[in-house]
């Protein structure tokens, strides 16, 4: 499935419309207003997403990337809105030095606007609207490919696939193939 015609340019935008959607929803009807903004650590498709979503709402946005990110990126970043943190690695720092400075963030208030899960445990139902579709278009399949990474999407599409069987729209879950970029 192409998700290069989505917002921001690929699938992320799915896993953060639903924390927005989450977040939105939770303050119409009231609960208090979250007053700090939104973070993310990334410098391709999740802050591009993230930057179309906070912009769309008018929320403040505040993306972590390396010194290295691309500088087409970072001046569309700009253009939506979002506030750019430079984040340098520091000798004997454990971790990516963005992460680091994002959780930091997220500590201090900010909102986890991220596509990982562990940060932000909402991204995983966004991909399972992916599984949905692709069972909607395709009915039962034999295997899916999907990229991975941090594995929030193959997470949730496991489990939107989980619930296509669960509800009779398929047989039975088709084999998953994790793949990476070598």
């Amino acid at each position: 499935k192409d998700e290069t015609g989505q917002p921001g340019g690929s699938h992320k935008v799915r896993h953060l419309f639903g924390t927005m959607l989450h977040l939105q929803a939770a303050e119409a009807v009231g609960a208090p207003p979250v007053d700090g903004p939104l973070a993310i650590a990334s410098c391709g498709n999740a802050a591009l997403a993230a930057a179309v979503i906070a912009c769309a709402v008018q929320r403040e946005l505040v993306v972590f990337v390396p010194e290295w990110a691309d500088g087409n990126v970072t001046a569309r970043l700009r253009d939506l809105g979002a506030t750019l943190e430079v984040c340098r690695r520091v000798p004997e720092q454990v971790g990516d030095p963005c992460v680091v400075r994002f959780r930091d963030a997220v500590q201090r208030g900010a909102v986890p606007f991220s596509c990982q899960g562990p940060d932000n445990a909402l991204a995983l139902d966004g991909s399972r609207t992916l599984a949905w579709e692709i069972v909607t278009g395709l009915g039962s399949l034999d295997q899916v490919f999907v990229q991975v990474g941090g594995g929030a999407l193959a997470s949730g599409l496991v489990q939107g696939l989980q619930e296509a069987v669960a509800l009779g729209a398929m047989g039975r879950c088709p084999e998953i193939r994790a793949v990476q970029a070598e």
